[in-house]
Formats: structure tokens, C-alpha cells, sequence
């Protein structure tokens, strides 16, 4: 007797065809969006304008929620494989619970993106003598900007952040933001989308939708070349060494190797002295310890000794802690130390290091990493830090409190 029977009806082979094609289509968009994003060069971010475009032609299509959902996702998963696959580190030496992270981030970050998709579908529904996809572009945004909030918050691969390579065009984020830019290449997208249906219907190229699309772009490029010629480059110039050593990045992070770390780092910034850099650039988290908290005096001293006699400024990513022995004047999201009796913070910081001062010039990272650098809600639920702890440290950041 059988208790489960399929109740779907096969699809035909006409239908077999068409789902493959849209198939096809979305991630068409996916990988279009993907290489309008650093690190493709321009002219690749010009994909951006018209990446939405075979997404748009199956959204279009579809009529209940959950096909607009699955096209939704499949777009945004293929967009969000090729663009933050580097989240997980995949490789045999990383850490095992980073690339769970990574995994997680690869799903989570399309379902996200649900959400413009069904405001879609129910304006649709509430509004059908109007095209939904002239509301399509706020929807977007709305995403977005729900990505800046909250511990989950993941603002790196917004629309406006594609255009980094475009620079005549990102000249109006100083008026709109990037959350406005995001607005006006989603409209673009809609524009040249209803411009490309109406060639199709009438065969005519010029519509209203595409001179919109057009007049939409231009003005951007035009203000951008009166932006750029008006601007004045100041006559001051400083000349930069950039250290960044060919290591295994899971190596740096054994701490019995911190000397020959160092000496490595000292051998370039020596090299980058003698071509007359007058500041050097460290990586970030460039020692894998609180080096200049006072544990590595060795190391402390070799560094300061480095900028005194090289009478150049070093300029450097590195863990930084922070201790506060006054147990009623402390930071909120500070952690107990039961060996010190005291509590810390902990920053993926930048720090600036000059000759005549040992004087630490630092930023905390504001922005951290969702399970890459820091566990979701921990100030909530303390206990998923005992268990989600990353072998390279770098789990459980304080938030940067200042710029």
C-alpha cells in the first residue's frame, strides 16, 4: 500500500526547455552582477547597468511567491558564490569552523534578498494596473539598507559599491549616498529592461524607457567630469611603502614564529625606507598577538627601535587589547578576566606608530565580519562564544566605537 504518492504532473518537454532557459537566465544575472564588483577592473563594472536585465525577464514571468522566490534566490546565491566566496577561506589549512561561517554567509545573504522580492510579488498583487517594477528599485535598497543593520549587518557587495571602479559616476555619492546610487542602477536596469520589451513588442529602438535610461546615466558622467575638474589636488604629497610579505595566511597566525614574522616585516620596511618612503603600510592583524600591549617586550622594542632610527611613521593592522581595572567605569560590551581580575575589549585595529612617541594613534574596526570576525548576538547570548571559536582568534572582535 503506498502512503506518499506525487500529486505534481510531470512537465512536458516544452516545459522541461523553458525552465532550463530561465535557469540559465538568472544565473546569467548572477555572474553579470558578480564581475561588475572589484577586483574585475573597469570596464567590466559596466555590466552592472544591465545585469538585472535576464533576471527581470524571468521575474516578470512568474506569479506565485514561491517561483519568484526560488528565481530570487538562485540569482542572488550565484551573485553572492562568486563574490563572497573569500569569507570561508577554502583550503585545506583553514580553519574548519570559518568555512562552516563562510557556508552560512553564502545562504544567508540571498535570503536577504527575499525580501524585495516579495514586497514585488505583493505589489503586484495590491497594485495591478501598475508595473511592480518601477517599485522594484526601492524595494532593493530596502535590503540593503537592512544589511547595515544589526549584527548581521554585511553592507560589502551593495549596488553602489560596484560602481568603486566607475569613478566619473560614484562622483554623486557625495550628494545621494551610496544607497542612492544603489537606487539610480537599479532604475537604469528597469529602464533599459522596459526599453528592450518594447523594441521586442513594436520593434522600435528608441522608447521613452530608453532616452529615460539614457538622460538617467548622463547626467551622472556630466556632473561627475564638473566634479573632477573643479576638484583641486593638493600640492602635498607623501610617499608610501606598502609591506605585504607572500605568507600562508594560517601560518602567520602560530605564535612561535613571531620573531622571524617580524624580521620579515622590518627586512621590507628597510627596502621601502631606502626608495624613500616616508610612512609604511603593515597588513591588517600584520602579528598574530597583542604585540603592543606589553606582553612582547622584545618585539615592542624592535619596532619603536626600527621607527627611531628609520625616523619613518608605521602604519599597521594588529590586534589590540584593552584593559579596564576600574570595575565601575568599563565599556558595556567589555569582557571579565578572572586570571587579572579585570576587564578587556579586543579591536581588529589600525594603529599608527611614529618616531619621538610611543604613543599608539589606534581605530577599532567598526564593521566586523559576520562569523568571520565576530559571533552574531554574543553580547546577547554570551554562550555561543564558548563554542564557535575560530583557530586564527579572530572570532570574537569588540566593535570599533569611534572613527
Amino acid at each position: 500500500m503506498k502512503f506518499f504518492q506525487k500529486y505534481s504532473t510531470p512537465l512536458s518537454r516544452e516545459e522541461k526547455k523553458r525552465r532550463n532557459k530561465e535557469w540559465l537566465l538568472l544565473v546569467l544575472s548572477g555572474i553579470l552582477l558578480s564581475v561588475s564588483f572589484t577586483p574585475f577592473p573597469f570596464p567590466f563594472t559596466l555590466l552592472i547597468f544591465i545585469a538585472f536585465l535576464p533576471y527581470l525577464s524571468v521575474l516578470e514571468k512568474r506569479t506565485s511567491l514561491v517561483s519568484i522566490s526560488r528565481a530570487t534566490f538562485i540569482f542572488t546565491f550565484v551573485f553572492s558564490l562568486f563574490t563572497l566566496y573569500w569569507v570561508g577561506s577554502w583550503q585545506s589549512s583553514a580553519d574548519p569552523f570559518l568555512m562552516m561561517g563562510g557556508g552560512a554567509l553564502l545562504l544567508a545573504y540571498p535570503c536577504v534578498f527575499l525580501i524585495p522580492s516579495t514586497l514585488y510579488y505583493l505589489a503586484k498583487k495590491t497594485f495591478p494596473k501598475i508595473s511592480p517594477l518601477y517599485f522594484f528599485p526601492l524595494f532593493w535598497v530596502t535590503a540593503e539598507y537592512l544589511l547595515t543593520l544589526t549584527d548581521l549587518r554585511f553592507p560589502w557587495v551593495l549596488l553602489g559599491h560596484g560602481l568603486a571602479k566607475f569613478n566619473l559616476f560614484i562622483q554623486g555619492a557625495e550628494i545621494i549616498g551610496t544607497f542612492g546610487l544603489s537606487v539610480v542602477v537599479a532604475y537604469i536596469n528597469i529602464f533599459l529592461y522596459r526599453s528592450y520589451k518594447k523594441y521586442k513588442a513594436d520593434k522600435k529602438i528608441i522608447s521613452p524607457a530608453l532616452l529615460t535610461a539614457i538622460i538617467l546615466f548622463a547626467a551622472f558622467l556630466v556632473y561627475g567630469l564638473v566634479s573632477r575638474s573643479t576638484f583641486k589636488i593638493s600640492e602635498r604629497k607623501i610617499k608610501v611603502g606598502l609591506v605585504q610579505p607572500d605568507l600562508n595566511p594560517w601560518n602567520k597566525w602560530e605564535v612561535g614564529n613571531l620573531d622571524n614574522l617580524l624580521g620579515l616585516y622590518l627586512e621590507l620596511s628597510t627596502k621601502a625606507v631606502e626608495q624613500g618612503a616616508q610612512v609604511v603600510l603593515w597588513p591588517e592583524t600584520a602579528l598574530p598577538v597583542y604585540a603592543l600591549a606589553g606582553r612582547f617586550p622584545q618585539i615592542t622594542d624592535k619596532i619603536f627601535n626600527f621607527i627611531e632610527e628609520k625616523q619613518v611613521g608605521i602604519l599597521t593592522g594588529m590586534p589590540d587589547i584593552r584593559y579596564y581595572f576600574d570595575k565601575e567605569n568599563f565599556p558595556d560590551d567589555a569582557k571579565y578576566s578572572e586570571k587579572n581580575d579585570s576587564y578587556y575589549a579586543t579591536y581588529n585595529s589600525v594603529i599608527l606608530l611614529v618616531p619621538g612617541s610611543r604613543d599608539l594613534q589606534r581605530y577599532g574596526k567598526m564593521k566586523l565580519v559576520p562569523l568571520g570576525e565576530q559571533v552574531p548576538f554574543i553580547e546577547q547570548f554570551s554562550f555561543l562564544g564558548d563554542f564557535l571559536k575560530w583557530g586564527v582568534g579572530i572570532s570574537g572582535w569588540n566593535v570599533g566605537k569611534d572613527t
